[in-house]
């Protein structure tokens, strides 16, 4: 028989499920598709020690409703002017009121935190006494529910490749299937061969600034704060020219290019505010600290952003769509890439998603009939 074209002459690795992205989405996809039975490789760009994404840097807590029902209620409420299909809200409802006892599963401690109503965040919305916010272990945050996550797929036989970063599908050329990932490793192509599924939880375009200008209208740029990569910037910002000073609020404005007289009032006017204890402007109620003693400091600010939602849309099986809505065969996605939030967002509800999708797409991956 000739060769496919779309086929690589040989591929470098051949598993069953090939997962893209080592998040709380890619750890429960990956997960559920093992336990299924299945052989499993997670890719991650990151270094190993380093992958996680948002979930790593995230506040820890994940989302678990105590009603389908009203869970239903409340994400329909959340989605306000851009609705979700029924199906979608449904198998969501359902699987992230089984977050608890799938983390109790994987010898995870799930606590509460910010007992309702506190951590409620749009109360006055239908069905939203459903929400419960949990975390893993005696304390949240401190990467503790990641860590749980990233010991339950290293106990299994998951092959982890890091700094292996997926840069393109292979698919069918007749049937349009996703038979497997071409990634790159060390510099060099690596195909891998997915018998049954790849499965997308790669996350969002936060680090792009091409793609920030191009999908999100009006920002210029924006900056993420959950950057996995941490590098000290905030050490060498005086070296970079990020943080300006001077003596004199006179020549901290010409430093600024801003007219001095402008700046010097706008700083009485906060400090007449501090000391009424009181800030007619904005309301704040808190750091109300005068701007008084040299030197002084200036940085610019932007608009920043832990993570995007966008992304391919999935159906309530996980599989990735076309725009007819009609899937592409062998291809599954979780986590942000493709979230299902559209207008509002419920705290923790980010890796309560990735929990809840990630079994949804790692069991449908799984039960995949191998292509060959």
């Amino acid at each position: 028989m000739a060769q496919q074209l779309w086929l690589p002459a040989t591929w470098d690795r051949q598993v069953d499920v090939v997962v893209v992205g080592f998040g709380a989405a890619g750890a429960a996809t990956a997960i559920t598709a093992y336990d299924a039975g299945t052989t499993v490789i997670l890719l991650d760009k990151a270094p190993q020690g380093h992958a996680g994404g948002n979930t790593r840097v995230a506040g820890q807590g994940y989302l678990n409703t105590s009603s389908v029902d009203k869970a239903m209620t409340y994400l329909h409420a959340l989605c306000g002017p851009y609705r979700v299909p029924d199906p979608m809200v449904r198998v969501w409802a359902e699987e992230v009121g089984q977050n608890n006892a799938w983390v109790a599963s994987l010898g995870g401690d799930p606590q509460e935190h910010q007992h309702p109503p506190v951590g409620i965040e749009f109360p006055e919305l239908p069905g939203s006494d459903c929400v419960r916010k949990f975390h893993h272990g005696p304390v949240v945050g401190y990467s503790n529910t990641w860590d749980m996550l990233a010991r339950a797929v290293r106990g299994r036989a998951i092959d982890m490749l890091y700094e292996t970063p997926g840069k393109a599908l292979i698919q069918d050329g007749v049937t349009q299937a996703i038979l497997g990932v071409r990634a790159e490793r060390d510099g060099k192509p690596c195909d891998i061969k997915a018998s049954k599924a790849v499965v997308l939880t790669c996350g969002g375009f936060e680090n792009n600034q091409e793609m920030i200008r191009t999908y999100l209208p009006g920002l210029p740029y924006c900056y993420p704060s959950g950057s996995p990569y941490n590098e000290g910037d905030g050490v060498t910002m005086l070296a970079k020219g990020w943080i300006r000073r001077a003596e004199t609020l006179t020549a901290l404005a010409r430093t600024l290019g801003l007219p001095p007289a402008v700046l010097e009032e706008t700083v009485t006017r906060w400090n007449a505010h501090c000391h009424a204890g009181a800030d007619p402007d904005f309301g704040r109620t808190k750091m109300l600290c005068p701007i008084q003693s040299a030197p002084f400091y200036a940085i610019e600010l932007s608009p920043s952003m832990l993570n995007t939602q966008g992304g391919p849309r999935r159906n309530a099986r996980g599989q990735i769509v076309r725009p007819d809505g009609s899937p592409i065969p062998r291809l599954y996605s979780a986590g942000e890439l493709g979230s299902i939030y559209s207008y509002l967002y419920q705290g923790t509800g980010n890796i309560g998603e990735c929990l809840a999708f990630g079994r949804i797409a790692g069991r449908n991956a799984a039960a995949e009939q191998s292509w060959r």
